[in-house]
């Protein structure tokens, strides 16, 4: 149940660091086609801020730790290390 949870919390993420990456690679089409559109601001802000490089690396973190969770690996310190990862 609680890997469930976290499962589509880490899909929730993903999908802002997409929103992010959509925003470096063509900023001037963002507003079209960003999914969390009441975050545009932030996003447009986020996306300025690192590399677009780097959002696809915490992208790929966030995927990598859908999969560990669903082979049984603690979920705390699976959390608190992609945590650190996206910081």
């Amino acid at each position: 149940m609680i890997r469930d949870y976290l499962d589509q919390s880490l899909l929730d993420i993903a999908s802002l660091y997409r929103d992010v990456l959509i925003a470096q690679i063509s900023p001037e089409d963002a507003p079209d086609r960003v999914i969390n559109i009441d975050l545009l601001e932030t996003i447009l802000a986020r996306s300025e801020k690192e590399r677009a490089e780097k959002t696809m690396t915490k992208i790929e973190s966030i995927m990598k730790t859908r999969e560990l969770l669903k082979f049984n690996a603690a979920p705390l310190s699976t959390i608190e290390a992609l945590m650190v990862q996206l910081r």
